[in-house]
């Protein structure tokens, strides 16, 4: 296996972070982060992978640092951009016009280009991404699925809604497909014994069983079937887009053999990415 590939799968995993830790990495490579343009004072933005208890601090001045003067909700939407900007150590922080007056800073990490739900699923770049997503996982293409892949942030993956959030750096993607070293993908439900195992041994299966058949779709809308455990939609991807793929539970399978793979996506300068893969399963108990 090439080098790179190997540190970077080891960055995937020292990345790795539990369903209520979200944030930027503490040293992330200039290659693989694309940060927003501070000078666009026309585009909306909304708060992502904020934590849905604490929220998002605004700031004043800029950096960690700075006052709390205010604090935005993991949800929030239509905040716009001053134009000022302030590069602090690997982080960009940019100043926002807070809702109830003033303004602000905040890390661009946590900023994604509000998208309405209509807008997004009647955009034909998203079905090109996943037209070319679905082709790359069936001919195991790593730098196709890396072509469609959030530059900025890489993929996220979760091999449960409810467990661990495993990222895989963008720069790691070419070569998911043929790395060898294991990784952590949470928690067995009933056991609560780890998962682990390679993206291909693992991961790749499960997107298997949904991609290589016939599935019901939906844009922005979960589809489900019969499960114990209330299927969520990850509170700290609130303002991410999303499309389901969901396969039903089989003749010969119970009504918990379902399974659904949503695909959320991120918008960079006006271009649909993949962000993260969700799986939801049938589970007969919490």
């Amino acid at each position: 296996m090439p080098a790179i590939v190997a540190a970077a799968l080891a960055c995937a995993r020292s990345s790795a972070s539990a369903p209520g830790t979200v944030g930027p990495p503490s040293d992330p490579s200039p290659t693989a982060v694309v940060d927003i343009d501070p000078g666009n004072r026309s585009t909306s933005y909304a708060v992502v992978w904020a934590d849905e208890e604490s929220g998002l601090a605004v700031r004043q001045p800029a950096g960690i640092t700075g006052t709390t003067v205010s604090v935005l909700p993991s949800d929030a939407r239509g905040l716009l951009l001053t134009g000022g900007s302030s590069r602090l150590g690997s982080s960009l922080w940019v100043e926002i016009v807070r809702p109830e007056g003033g303004t602000g800073w905040v890390q661009s990490w946590n900023l994604t280009e509000d998208v309405p739900a209509d807008r997004f699923c009647a955009d034909p770049a998203v079905t090109t991404r996943i037209s070319i997503l679905r082709q790359a996982l069936l001919q195991r293409d790593g730098p196709g699925l890396a072509g469609v892949v959030n530059p900025k942030r890489g993929l996220a993956i979760r091999h449960d809604w409810w467990n661990l959030e495993v990222i895989l750096p963008a720069e790691s993607v070419p070569g998911v497909f043929d790395a060898s070293l294991p990784d952590e993908w949470g928690l067995q439900s009933a056991s609560q014994s780890p998962i682990l195992g390679t993206f291909r041994d693992v991961i790749l299966p499960q997107l298997d069983e949904v991609w290589s058949g016939p599935v019901r779709e939906a844009c922005d809308k979960l589809i489900i079937g019969e499960t114990g455990r209330p299927a969520q939609w990850p509170a700290e991807y609130a303002t991410l887009n999303f499309y389901s793929f969901h396969l039903p539970a089989g003749p010969t399978e119970t009504v918990f053999g379902w399974r659904t793979w949503a695909t959320a996506f991120e918008y960079l300068q006006g271009a649909p990415y993949l962000a993260a893969l969700i799986q939801y399963r049938g589970e007969i108990a919490p």
